[in-house]
């Protein structure tokens, strides 16, 4: 019997490693309005994160200058970055192997709704998906509400049966607000400290996508 009936993955760093978009586009825009000028290791605090979160924990602007530098970094990355993404070794292996075991499979993301649909059609996740969440417009949802979005659309109730797959703390606090299990996936941007591992809660932490067969 399949220990979990729901398995979501986040994206940036679970499914796919989209460093050279996010990064290319970050840097760009930071450059743009003479914010920064990041190594391309420093601009990997932006991946995962909402743009606009992020440059408000960075730098002090006004909510206006946020949202404007936010829709620069938008339309660039849209438009020039977007597709900029290489497949994680094993993972449709992996989404493959849990839906012929009857798993349902989600992505919950907080990249931007449209964007994490353009990827995923791209790639080759849509037709494995059961839900695609993302963030709304306006980055207001948080990355719990995007995980019980999954949730409510896979029609699962019991939650002691639903598996959040993830690279960050974001994911992991998510995972822990909602009550449900989380598993460390060390090949992304984050966990990469003791402490970090420690604090996640994770009930397992993965070094490769198909290390997640062995769990379910």
């Amino acid at each position: 019997m399949n220990r979990y009936d729901l398995v979501i993955f986040d994206f940036d760093g679970t499914l796919m490693n989209t460093k050279e978009g996010v990064t290319g586009s970050a840097g760009y825009t930071l450059r743009k309005y003479g914010l920064a000028d990041l190594s391309d290791k420093e601009l990997e605090v932006f991946i995962g994160p909402p743009f606009n979160v992020q440059i408000g924990r960075m730098f002090d602007l006004t909510e206006e200058k946020i949202w404007e530098i936010t829709n620069d970094f938008r339309t660039h990355y849209s438009e020039v970055n977007l597709l900029k993404a290489d497949y994680y070794d094993g993972i449709l292996e992996t989404i493959d192997a849990l839906r012929d075991r009857g798993i349902k499979v989600a992505t919950g993301t907080y990249k931007r709704c449209d964007y994490a649909e353009k990827i995923s059609e791209a790639y080759h996740f849509t037709e494995r998906m059961d839900a695609i969440e993302g963030c709304d417009f306006v980055g207001k949802l948080t990355k719990t509400d995007i995980i019980r979005n999954c949730i409510e659309k896979c029609g699962i109730r019991d939650l002691s049966r639903v598996l959040m797959v993830g690279d960050t703390m974001n994911d992991a606090l998510g995972a822990k607000e909602l009550g449900i299990d989380f598993a460390g996936a060390l090949y992304g941007f984050g966990l990469h400290t003791e402490e970090e591992k420690e604090e996640s809660g994770a009930v397992f932490f993965i070094k490769a996508p198909a290390e997640l067969l062995e769990y379910i």
